[in-house]
């Protein structure tokens, strides 16, 4: 079918056709591009706070647990009471850390029921 037409018919189809599929893949483009950056505002609104948060309880805990260790090793009733009172103020901010999440996420969630598990008082 192709061989009736003259060459620069030929060769202006096969352009034309070209053409017409870079247009479809730049439209493909930028469709995959607009979801890309709603995706990526919805990640950064949800799940980085949420990192943040899992964050600082990971150092208070890791703090909380060296005072105890330290407190283990403590020698005397003087170094323990200071030891105890430092632990009370690692302990204090760590619930009041998961509350003023915006979105408790379900891994926060089983963190903050073992942390209110296993902490005295």
């Amino acid at each position: 079918m192709l061989n009736n037409f003259k060459i620069g018919t030929r060769l202006n189809l096969g352009f034309g056709l070209l053409l017409a599929l870079l247009c479809v893949m730049a439209g493909l483009s930028a469709w995959q591009m607009r979801r890309l950056a709603d995706i990526s505002t919805i990640y950064a609104a949800n799940l980085v706070p949420s990192f943040d948060v899992e964050t600082k309880v990971a150092l208070g805990l890791g703090n909380l647990r060296r005072f105890e260790f330290r407190h283990i090793l403590a020698k005397t009733d003087v170094e323990r009471d200071d030891i105890e009172a430092r632990m009370a103020g690692f302990r204090k901010p760590l619930p009041k850390i998961w509350t003023s999440t915006p979105r408790p996420w379900s891994r926060t969630t089983r963190t903050a029921g073992n942390w209110s598990a296993c902490a005295p008082g």
